[in-house]
């Protein structure tokens, strides 16, 4: 950090903070409020429900004319419900993502299902959420590999974020994404369109780090060009 402004210095110093003590610490905090939320909504859900059956059944003129409000405001508390729901989702997804770069253990991991965290973690990168559509394949009973899910989610994450440096410009932002078995290996197939004079930059360092790190791993990297199209391969060995 030498040479560096005080004000540079300190944002530095800000973001070193994130992994390890600001984001656990926010997810932390936050798990309170929304558990007592979620609890909360779907009490309240029914105690509706209760009531309105009650008092179908003990004043059906007045239930009657009260019918349509009833449906609005049950809708709503539908609502809040389902908005509950997918904010614990959101809030699941980030949490696990950071418990799994924290972790150093060789764990069995399943692959598909790390997949799909990955790239619902990448979302919140609002450029690959609104501009790129993706497609996963995941073929069914797949067997775990091993390894290291820190690596493999490090990894990964620089993978998408090599995949959305590269469609940057593009017109067809689709990332199809395949999970299968190959024999001994389970295979992770990224296809998208590119403009193959366009590269170099921080796009070609994030596709070395994570190319070298898979490769330490013992995961098998190819990448694959046509015309217009890029295909990168991942061989997990099983």
């Amino acid at each position: 950090m030498q040479g560096e402004k005080p004000l540079d210095k300190l944002e530095s110093y800000f973001a070193s903070t994130f992994i390890d003590e600001l984001i656990p610490g926010i997810m932390h905090n936050f798990a309170n409020p929304l558990n007592g939320i979620m609890g909360r909504s779907q009490i309240m859900e029914r105690r509706l429900e209760n009531v309105f059956a009650k008092l179908e059944q003990e004043h059906p003129t007045i239930a009657a004319q009260l019918s349509p409000l009833w449906e609005k405001l049950r809708k709503d508390v539908y609502s809040i419900c389902q908005e509950s729901d997918r904010f614990f989702s959101m809030f699941r997804d980030v949490s696990d993502k950071f418990n799994i770069i924290k972790s150093e253990t060789v764990e069995r991991i399943d692959l598909g299902r790390l997949i799909s965290l990955e790239l619902r973690f990448a979302d919140h990168y609002l450029e690959f959420k609104h501009q790129v559509i993706k497609e996963i394949f995941l073929e069914e009973g797949l067997p775990e590999v091993k390894g290291k899910p820190r690596a493999y989610s490090l990894g990964l994450w620089a993978f998408l974020r090599y995949i959305q440096s590269c469609l940057k410009g593009e017109k067809n932002k689709k990332l199809r994404i395949g999970v299968k078995g190959e024999g001994s290996y389970v295979s992770v197939n990224f296809s998208y369109p590119v403009d193959n004079t366009k590269r170099g930059g921080e796009s070609a360092i994030l596709y070395k780090e994570a190319s070298d790190l898979f490769q330490e791993m013992g995961v098998k990297v190819e990448l694959k060009s046509t015309p217009g199209e890029e295909v990168l391969s991942l061989f997990f060995p099983c």
